[in-house]
């Protein structure tokens, strides 16, 4: 059955999605400006081989945020601009909020519903078609040209920079 959930408890479980992923994991929120511990669990999935969707405003993503996704291994990153919607899911659990991933949410007054698709498989299949719409709709990023760095991270790099032998094709 459905669980009604307050700012903290929807925040926790956004974090427990974000945690228990084996597979996939959607992010759709206009708004991004998370804090480091759950990008660093985002970056921690997508190493371990979760594929990351986020669904965001492009206007409204600012530089540092950009910066800081690049982090993240593969994410598929897209936009929509007149995305008001908020919902978190991983393979079998999902949350419907008001709360945004801004970091500052927490100090808000939000709300929203946690849904599992063991307890409540129609209106979790609802939800789940609903979302792939939103993703359907949403203008895929441009891809960044990144090329692990001796450690193992991405870096951003111009096209013409890369030694003729590692060239990217576009």
């Amino acid at each position: 059955m459905a669980e009604f959930l307050n700012t903290s408890e929807a925040y926790g479980k956004i974090e427990s999605i974000v945690r228990k992923a084996h597979n996939h994991l959607v992010l759709i929120t206009p708004f991004i400006k998370m804090a480091d511990s759950l990008l660093e669990r985002l970056i921690d999935r997508a190493e371990n081989g979760v594929k990351i969707t986020i669904v965001c405003r492009e206007a409204d993503l600012k530089t540092p945020e950009k910066d800081s996704l690049k982090n993240i291994k593969d994410l598929d990153l897209r936009f929509l601009n007149n995305l008001h919607a908020k919902c978190f899911y991983n393979e079998d659990t999902m949350v419907i909020t008001s709360l945004n991933l801004y970091e500052t949410s927490q100090e808000n007054r939000e709300m929203g519903i946690l849904v599992t698709l063991q307890d409540d498989p129609s209106i979790f299949n609802e939800a789940l078609e609903e979302a792939k719409f939103i993703i359907r709709s949403a203008t895929k990023s441009k891809p960044n040209k990144l090329i692990n760095n001796r450690y193992g991270k991405n870096r951003e790099i111009k096209k013409d920079k890369i030694p003729y032998k590692q060239k990217i094709s576009s």
